[in-house]
């Protein structure tokens, strides 16, 4: 990952025009935005549970049982937590879309785990400026994703949150060309 003065500054390179950049497309969009959905639709179990506990609460009040109401009380912070943890990623995928995706005719660097890395990571992959100055590095999920460690020049479309898009025209599935509607199925296709 990188610190937020090399992100800044390499925003400040991209507004000057020195890293080319393009909006997302409608495919890319509405791939995001079928995942938004998706989650939505699992972020209304944690409402409705939520909701019932609320309802205990307010029912236990009304009773006058002080004692049993904090109980469900604590249910009520669980589902919130919950919902929020569902929704989280993709509300933030979302704002990320008004950030452009760049393009950059540079290098793609693959790097080991190092001591920092979770014990399943396949190590690092960064994106690099022709003068191999690096824009931006995001961790490998799986240690099967990193088959040749090194560097090599490549024409690479990345965003800072959605990691690298496409490597010499070449989708990494960053984004999935073919979403399902609501995301369900997803994984399935992916595994494909």
């Amino acid at each position: 990952m990188i610190d937020e003065r090399t992100r800044d500054v390499l925003l400040l390179e991209a507004e000057r025009g020195s890293l080319i950049r393009r909006p997302w497309s409608i495919e890319e969009r509405r791939a995001v935005m079928r995942g938004v959905y998706g989650r939505a639709t699992i972020a209304i179990e944690p409402v409705i549970v939520g909701g019932v506990f609320l309802a205990l609460v307010i029912g236990l009040l009304l009773r006058g049982d002080y004692l049993l109401a904090p109980i469900f009380l604590v249910g009520v912070v669980g589902a919130t937590g919950w919902f929020m943890a569902v929704v989280r990623k993709p509300l933030q995928a979302m704002r990320e879309m008004k950030q452009p995706i760049y393009i950059l005719d540079g290098y793609m660097r693959l790097r080991e785990p190092d001591e920092d890395s979770d014990e399943c990571s396949g190590g690092y992959i960064a994106v690099m400026t022709h003068d191999r100055r690096i824009a931006c590095e995001w961790p490998l999920t799986d240690a099967e994703e990193a088959v040749a460690y090194g560097l090599r020049p490549a024409l690479i479309e990345f965003s800072f949150f959605g990691g690298v898009h496409t490597i010499d025209g070449k989708a990494t599935g960053a984004v999935p060309a073919h979403t399902p509607p609501l995301g369900v199925g997803l994984a399935a296709a992916l595994d494909r």
